[in-house]
């Protein structure tokens, strides 16, 4: 109860928070402050207040059922045995009687206690010193300290030591390497393993000994020697199994080449290996004079590898009989030397050698310890040449990017720079400096070590001294730009400190400053009135607006650009910048990209938790700003609606959905996998999160709960990582080739297991499922492939897109099947994996590891209204993977569209073997609207053993058979004679269509026009208006109208028959609900007033408990006559568990709540009752007559109350089907 409190008030801070900051806006602008808010204030006040309360109350009850309690600093090992406590942490153990908690054992030693055990009367304990300690007895005695014998000279001083000893003199003083990682192939006893080790401090060397005989010996030599286990580990492995991951190594040497001959380890395995961007690789034999005819072989292929990686950047060499590698960087790798990537705040890479899918290279430090909260948004890591640095608590920390040698790590006060959300980074890196800003200085570090190499500040002008730097730092070419208060910019010498030039400002927005091609580009807050007044003049009046038609107040701010190289004035531009600051909650300040000659002004939304608000377009004003790089003339512009801060990456501009390009402002289109036809480009986020969209050409990054990026070239949907999770600002870079996510979760209290940092490198086979996200239509079906029981989405190698079942989500805008999926008793979906589970006959394996087993129906929506009727092949994929399964076991008969089309088939029969791919394809099925297709178990009474596994089902289309035809339903009456419709059409066919559109109807009415003439050309749609009009009064009747297609030589392309509805003397008005939420009891103070979906349940295992939820509607009532019907529809979704047996009863109840702010606690108690629920299915409207007297009301709050734990969901008013209320009534004549 406790904990349910906890999150309660974690969640209410925030919210109550953003409620006193708007207090404090009203009283700052010197406004009143509004009756409704400060109602609403006071009650999030007072929630609050009473969950404080219960807190500290269950508190209180905590702390007296305590039995005891002492003060104990250690939290690294905790174990109970028998009637004792013991406790370890740094430097010492306590124990402590469970009874009374009063110690009874304490000892102190070296390091921290990573593992306690007790057994046989003894306690054993671990250090993180490698140290084990053994304490029992009952009275103290000196402890007998047991340790390895070693020996100075574990190997002969004979010729061969010497020959190794100035090998390794050589290998070590050449490569300059004595950190990191070191492997020595063909090591033999190790001998040269250990006088590398001899000569190096921090190297820790791995030998890889095929022969194990040897392997043995050269640990127990090297045992002798001390350094086994520590400074040297041998592996008995062939060169083909080394299990060691990609770029560990910083020096290998080839060992068994030394006598000549060429190396045993692949060329290819060497160069997986060995870690770019200074890794150095030794083979062949130093003392002779040329290398032998295998070595030279060798050292070709070397090379002919490099040719074709074109890889210019490594180079190989041979000296006489010896040669050596040295690794340059990976072709295509970026960097990431600024804030947001590059000096553009482009918030991308251009680094091409990452690609999906990716797997971990490695995790471990830097870990959450020295890193500040994640949401103080502090600085982003950096990374160039193969290194990356991150930023700590007054700390720098760099790391090898490649297997996480730890570099350097640099104490440096009032180097944390936080609240990135409106400020600039205090870091920049190049090649062979990082540059840091604290304290009022920038000091260049040497990028290799951490020491300082210059120290900048500002220079004030002659006899005025030097002054503090300010907020921003850049570094291009030989140019160090800063800032220095409010106003200025200026630009340094890097070598030499010297002033180059300063420009002068008025209020610079330093987030703003970007450099790209030569030029530098920041906004100034100030600008003239009458520069204010000409733009002004020119904004339209749709732009002053927001989609209320409440007026916008104006913000004009100047776009300055600069000559990069003298700080000359190149142009400056007063601009509108309304619709990029603050728009919507979180909707953060301006910031400003540069990149190809494009200048893009947006908002910098700095939170994603706000879905709600972005379906219900409080975000649609949030707009991009295009400006010419070389004159600041206009390119483009829109109010484009993103979610977060934009980026741009190889000329494309991602506003999360959607995507831009950078010089036009068009959206950018792709082809829909499922209908072959055209849509916008777009991608979900589905899971919790913050923080921005980070790229590269490939790949975008971001959170979505965990790490989640989205492949690019692959188009599969969003994929996740679901181990970690990344931070709230910027943490995740695309460079060196990498993906590099140093720890930025910091304080989180989310339960990631890997709270540490990880770096990712491209892997060949993708194991990766995604989340899907189309925009537009999904119908008509093209191709479609359902994979039953799959994690995730997938696309085949022929590009054709393989939706899971079921759909691992359905709202936030991943694809929402509308697909109705039956499993008999005892039916289950399963999933395994294609790396354990080997299928033959296939090259989409991963679709048989999957199915659902037992399913009995299937109904698939595959063509629309106005789409026309086609003929697909239905293709059935089913695979027998059940070790235990027997031939003849699981007979079936399979239908379509209710007619059997197989019979008695058995999977593991007709494949002939286990885990063997079978197809059953079904030809020329005519569909006009859903594929029915049905597997019927021919076992009685068949147990889930005995129920057939379906794995995957494919539909592709073979021809359109006619063009789509929709007729519109009219509703009529005396009182509204003259109604609107549309008819639909869609030519779907291969060819361009022309004819004519005919309408039939009953003589009492006339529609305008009756005919008209149609040319559609293929994948086109049209909607042609109609009007309708009543002639002649009459009776209440439902007529029918005709609507044919004719084609050019007047033969009937198509028919579609509706009903004009005539009401006679009563009139009908549907009223969508102007509010509506539902409330959960298990979080009493909670509001859900913005999601797609309305909750009804009593409880999950009991009525009432904390999955009781009501929903609420509200809908306005304005009815032109006395109502005199009334009729409540709502829809069920197809998805999750929303069918219901007994979904409850409708209520009236008082209209006394506000869609933000009802909760469980304050919602007004249901009334009278309306109508019962009952029983309902999915994916259906559910009407309900309701027993009301609208006379008087302006509102009518209908509550919608559960009386069963058989819970439902239905669709909310943000959700595509909206909830109605449809209301008859009648007028004198």
């Amino acid at each position: 109860k406790r904990l349910s409190v906890r999150n309660s008030l974690i969640r209410q801070k925030p919210a109550l928070n953003r409620l006193k900051h708007q207090e404090n806006r009203f009283k700052r602008g010197n406004n009143a402050v509004p009756a409704a808010f400060a109602k609403q204030l006071a009650a999030a006040q007072k929630n609050y207040d009473d969950s404080q309360a219960k807190n500290e109350e269950f508190g209180a009850q905590r702390d007296a059922a305590t039995k005891w309690r002492v003060d104990c600093p250690f939290s690294d090992s905790l174990i109970l045995a028998g009637g004792t406590l013991f406790a370890g942490g740094d430097g010492s153990a306590k124990g402590y009687d469970v009874s009374n908690g009063s110690e009874v054992w304490s000892s102190t030693f070296e390091g921290k206690a990573r593992g306690l055990a007790a057994a046989n009367g003894n306690l054993f304990l671990t250090t993180d010193k490698g140290a084990i300690h053994c304490f029992g007895g009952t009275a103290k005695t000196a402890p007998r300290q047991t340790a390895p014998q070693t020996v100075d000279a574990p190997y002969p001083a004979d010729a061969t030591a010497q020959r190794l000893a100035k090998t390794a003199e050589r290998i070590v003083n050449d490569s300059g390497i004595r950190q990191g990682f070191a492997l020595v192939t063909g090591g033999g006893n190790g001998q040269l393993a250990y006088e590398i080790a001899k000569r190096t401090d921090d190297l820790l060397i791995h030998v890889v000994e095929p022969d194990a005989e040897r392997a043995s010996a050269a640990r127990r030599l090297l045992t002798r020697a001390g350094v086994h286990g520590g400074k040297v580990v041998v592996l008995n492995a062939g060169f083909d199994t080394i299990p060691y991951a990609d770029y560990f190594a910083n020096l290998i040497v080839c060992e068994d080449s030394l006598d000549g001959s060429a190396p045993g380890l692949s060329v290819a395995e060497l160069m997986r290996m060995l870690k770019p961007c200074g890794g150095k690789a030794y083979f062949g034999n130093p003392s002779a004079a040329k290398p032998s005819g295998a070595l030279t072989g060798w050292v070709k292929a070397v090379q002919s590898l490099l040719d074709a990686d074109q890889d210019k950047a490594t180079t190989v060499s041979l000296n006489g009989g010896a040669g050596a590698i040295t690794r340059g960087k990976l072709p295509g790798a970026g960097t990431w030397t600024h804030q947001y990537g590059t000096p553009g705040n482009t918030a991308s890479s251009s680094d091409t050698a990452v690609r999906a899918p990716i797997g971990i290279l490695w995790y471990g430090e830097p870990g959450p310890g020295r890193m500040p909260s994640r949401h103080a948004s502090n600085a982003a890591p950096l990374s160039v040449n193969g290194r990356f640095f991150v930023q700590g608590e007054n700390v720098i920390m760099t790391h090898d990017a490649y297997n996480g040698t730890k570099l350097w790590e640099r104490e440096i006060p009032g180097a944390l720079r936080t609240g990135l959300k409106s400020r600039c980074s205090n870091l920049v890196a190049r090649e062979d400096s990082l540059f840091v800003v604290a304290g009022g200085k920038c000091q260049r570090l040497d990028a290799d070590t951490g020491e300082t190499i210059q120290t900048y500040k500002v220079p004030l002008g002659e006899g005025k001294g030097t002054g503090n730097w300010g907020e921003y730092v850049a570094c291009v070419g030989d140019l160090l730009f800063g800032s220095y208060g409010g106003n200025r910019v200026f630009a340094l010498d890097v070598e030499t400190g010297a002033l180059r030039w300063e420009f002068d400002g008025s209020r610079v927005m330093h987030a703003t400053i970007c450099i790209d091609q030569g030029k530098v580009f920041f906004v100034d807050y100030t600008v003239g009135e009458e520069q204010k007044k000409t733009v002004m003049s020119k904004v339209t009046a749709k732009q002053r607006i927001d989609r209320y038609g409440k007026a916008i107040a104006p913000d004009v701010r100047r776009v300055v650009a600069l000559d990069a190289g003298t700080g000359e004035l190149l142009w400056e531009q007063p601009q509108y910048l309304s619709d990029c600051v603050r728009v919507g909650i979180a909707g953060g300040k301006v910031v400003m990209m540069a990149s190809q000659g494009v200048v893009l002004l947006c908002g910098q939304p700095w939170n994603g938790h706000f879905w709600k608000e972005f379906f219900a377009g409080d975000f649609t004003r949030r707009s991009l700003i295009a400006l010419s790089a070389s004159d600041g003339h206009l390119m483009w512009s829109g109010r484009k609606g993103y979610r977060s801060r934009p980026l741009i990456v190889d000329g494309t501009v991602y506003a999360e959905p959607w995507s831009h390009d950078l010089h036009t402002g068009a959206a950018k289109r792709r082809i829909n996998p499922l209908t072959g036809g055209d849509s916008k480009w777009q991608f979900s986020r589905p899971g919790h999160h913050c923080g921005n969209v980070v790229g590269s050409p490939n790949m975008l990054f971001f959170r979505s709960y965990s790490l989640a990026y989205y492949d690019l070239l692959g188009d599969y949907g969003t994929a996740h990582f679901g181990a970690q999770r990344t931070g709230c600002w910027i943490n995740t870079l695309p460079a060196n080739g990498l993906v590099m996510m140093p720890e930025a979760s910091s304080s989180c209290q989310c339960a990631f297991p890997l709270q540490c940092t990880m770096v990712f490198n491209p892997r060949k086979k993708n194991r990766v499922w995604g989340m899907y996200s189309v925009e537009g239509s999904v119908t008509p079906v093209k191709h479609l492939g359902i994979n039953f029981g799959a994690p995730g989405d997938r696309k085949s190698a022929d590009g054709s897109l393989w939706l899971s079942w079921p759909r691992p989500q359905t709202t936030r805008l991943v694809l929402a099947m509308k697909a109705e999926v039956q499993l008999a008793g005892g039916g289950s979906y399963t999933r395994g994996n294609d790396d354990v589970m080997q299928i033959a006959d296939t090259d989409v394996p991963w679709v048989y590891t999957s199915g659902g087993r037992g399913i009995a129906r299937i109904a698939l929506p595959l063509v629309g209204e106005a789409e026309g009727a086609a003929e697909y092949t239905v293709r059935l994929h089913f695979a027998e993977t059940d070790s235990k399964a027997k031939a003849g076991t699981k007979p079936f008969d399979v239908k379509i569209q209710g007619k059997a089309v197989a019979k008695d088939v058995d999977v593991l029969t007709a494949a002939g073997a286990l885990n063997k791919a079978l197809t059953r394809d079904f030809s020329g099925i005519r569909i006009d609207g859903r594929l029915l297709i049905e597997l019927v178990s021919k076992v009685k009474g068949a147990t889930p053993e005995q129920l057939p596994t379906l794995c995957g089902l494919e539909v592709v289309r073979e021809r359109v058979l006619q063009v789509g035809l929709t007729a519109p339903s009219f509703v009529t009456s005396n009182m509204e004679p003259v109604v609107k419709g549309k008819i639909r059409l869609g030519n779907f066919t291969e060819k361009p269509f022309s004819g004519k559109v005919s309408i039939i109807l009953p003589e009492q009415f006339k529609i305008d026009p009756m005919t008209c003439a149609v040319d559609l050309k293929n994948g086109e749609r049209q909607d042609i208006p109609v009007t309708l009009t009543l002639v002649t009064k009459g009776k209440p009747a439902t007529l029918p109208l005709i609507c044919k297609l004719l084609d050019a030589d007047g033969n009937t392309e198509n028919e579609s028959q509706t009903m004009i509805e005539y009401l006679g003397k009563r009139g009908r008005q549907v009223v969508h609900p102007s509010a509506d939420a539902h409330v959960n009891a298990g979080n009493p103070d909670k509001n859900s007033g913005y999601g797609a979906s309305l909750l009804v349940d009593g409880g999950a295992g009991k009525f009432g408990d904390h999955s009781h939820n009501i929903a609420y509607l509200k809908f306005p009532i304005d009815v032109p006559g006395k109502a005199v019907a009334a009729t409540f529809r709502i829809y069920v979704p197809a998805g999750g568990h929303t069918q219901s047996a007994d979904s409850g009863v409708l209520k009236i109840a008082d209209n006394a709540w506000g869609e933000r702010t009802i909760t469980f606690k304050n919602a007004p108690k249901p009334g009278a009752e309306l109508a019962k629920i009952g029983k309902i299915g999915k994916e259906v409207w559910v009407e309900r007559e309701l027993a009301v007297d609208l006379t008087g009301l302006k509102e009518l709050t209908i509550v919608m109350e559960p009386t069963s734990c058989d819970g439902a969901t239905y669709v909310s008013r943000e959700g595509p089907e909206k909830p109605e209320l449809v209301i008859e009534y009648g007028i004198e004549e």
